[in-house]
């Protein structure tokens, strides 16, 4: 009787539990006179793990704390090392299988030679351009939604709010006028840059063959000559538009929508067309160039300095007919010293 007496209270003990209230959280009766035992004397009625007796510790569940720990170069080398030898491995199949791998890019090379768009001028710039799309999505999602992938940062840094991008002081939009404004002046500072390095590198022969003479190969300009550059010569172009940006600090919207149409202007300032509705002709007093007065400077090269705009080319005579009315003064001066040396 005191044996089943026994097991009927073994069965019907209760397991330990946190108190569903919410006011706090019990061990069972069974429990507490097990840690009573065994923590007694000394202890103090503590448990070994420094509890008192009958209390119930909740895991940790702040969601906030990484659940598991940041991968460093020793635990992950092993899939870094997977990774070269899977690339070690392709290149040495590529070896193996050579001329197979030449039969396969000599017919994707064929297809594609037949295609309009691969034969367009602008297809590279196109494609360079599209390209930029997928790999900034793919990682600014990775920014975002992909937390898991966070610890993988070379240096602690933002979440996925995108607040570093310091627009806070831009919590306003611009006015309508502060837009157009920005975007006028914007293109004015980059166009004052812009003529400085040009001319800089039409005054001194050597720079010109090493950084610009390839812009010039072709006497008819064409749209894709906007990108026919050296290294050199595009690192000038975007430090200018860079400069500008930060001269001026103009708002985030005008510096999104001064980026488009400053790559629609080069474009159409080496379109080869002069088509009535172009910016250079909607502009009155010829203070917008265009594609006619950018092609005369391709043609004869010492003349129309600036990308856009006129009026420091009018001023310091880099014009057609500033280079003429020098001339003419210049050969006034020759006739008059030679009539004082007779």
């Amino acid at each position: 009787d005191k044996w089943k007496a026994g097991k009927k209270a073994r069965r019907t003990r209760p397991h330990p539990v946190a108190n569903p209230t919410g006011s706090g959280s019990t061990m069972t009766a069974g429990i507490d006179m097990g840690a009573a035992a065994a923590g007694g004397g000394e202890g103090g009625g503590r448990t070994d793990t420094g509890r008192a007796p009958g209390t119930f510790q909740p895991p940790d569940l702040d969601r906030s704390k990484p659940r598991f720990a940041p991968p460093t170069r020793k635990t992950w080398s092993g899939t870094v090392m997977a990774c070269r030898v899977a690339v070690m491995s392709a290149l040495v199949l590529l070896y193996l299988n050579r001329q197979a791998a030449d039969a396969i890019v000599a017919d994707v090379y064929a297809h594609v030679l037949q295609a309009w768009w691969f034969r367009h001028d602008s297809f590279e710039p196109v494609l360079s351009t599209l390209s930029f799309f997928p790999f900034l999505v793919g990682f600014m999602v990775i920014d975002c939604r992909v937390p898991a992938l966070h610890h993988f940062h070379v240096q602690p840094r933002m979440s996925g709010d995108m607040h570093h991008w310091a627009l806070a002081e831009f919590s306003e939009p611009p006015s309508a006028l502060r837009l157009v404004g920005e975007i006028f002046a914007l293109l004015a500072v980059y166009d004052v840059l812009f003529f400085i390095g040009h001319k800089t590198m039409h005054a001194f022969p050597k720079l010109y063959k090493s950084v610009h003479a390839r812009h010039h190969v072709s006497k008819v300009t064409r749209a894709n000559d906007a990108i026919r550059l050296t290294f050199a010569e595009e690192f000038v172009d975007v430090m200018c538009s860079i400069a500008a940006v930060n001269i001026l600090q103009a708002h985030p919207l005008s510096r999104a929508v001064y980026d488009v149409i400053i790559v629609y202007l080069l474009v159409e300032l080496h379109c080869g067309y002069d088509f009535p509705w172009m910016f250079h002709n909607i502009m009155p007093l010829g203070l917008v160039g265009g594609p006619p007065y950018h092609d005369r400077h391709h043609v004869c090269g010492s003349i129309h300095y600036q990308k856009f705009f006129t009026y420091l080319d009018t001023f310091f005579g880099y014009t057609s007919a500033g280079r003429k009315r020098h001339a003419e003064q210049r050969q006034v001066v020759e006739v008059t010293l030679q009539e004082r040396l007779r």
